[in-house]
C-alpha cells in the first residue's frame, strides 16, 4: 500500500509495505497516483507508451549522437522503437499465461 501526500511544496510517498518514505517529482506523483486505480493490463499500458514516447527517445537522444555524432542523431528514433519492441515482446512473453495469449 502506498500512501501520498503534499507538503510545502513537496510530494511525499509513503511506501507501507517497506516503510520507506520518497519525495518525488510531479510526474512521478502523478504515476503512482494512478496505480492504485488501474488494472494491470492498463498499468503495463502505461508503461510501454511511457517508455516509447519519453524514456526510450530521451535516452537515445542523448547517448547516440556523443558517440556516433550525426549519424546518432538520425538512428535515435529506430534504435527508441527498437528498444520499445523489445519491452513490448517481454511483457507480452512474461504475461502470456495469464491473458491465455
Amino acid at each position: 500500500m502506498v500512501h501520498q501526500y503534499k507538503l510545502n511544496g513537496y510530494n511525499i510517498v509513503l511506501d507501507t509495505c517497506s516503510g520507506s518514505v520518497h519525495v518525488v517529482d510531479e510526474v512521478a506523483y502523478d504515476i503512482i497516483a494512478l496505480y492504485p486505480e488501474k488494472t494491470p493490463e492498463e498499468i503495463v499500458s502505461a508503461i510501454l507508451a511511457f517508455s516509447r514516447s519519453f524514456v526510450f527517445i530521451l535516452i537515445t537522444m542523448l547517448v547516440l549522437p556523443a558517440l556516433l555524432g550525426v549519424t546518432g542523431i538520425w538512428l535515435a528514433t529506430p534504435v527508441a522503437e527498437g528498444m520499445a519492441l523489445v519491452l513490448g515482446a517481454a511483457m507480452f512473453l512474461k504475461y502470456r499465461t495469464r491473458y491465455h495469449y
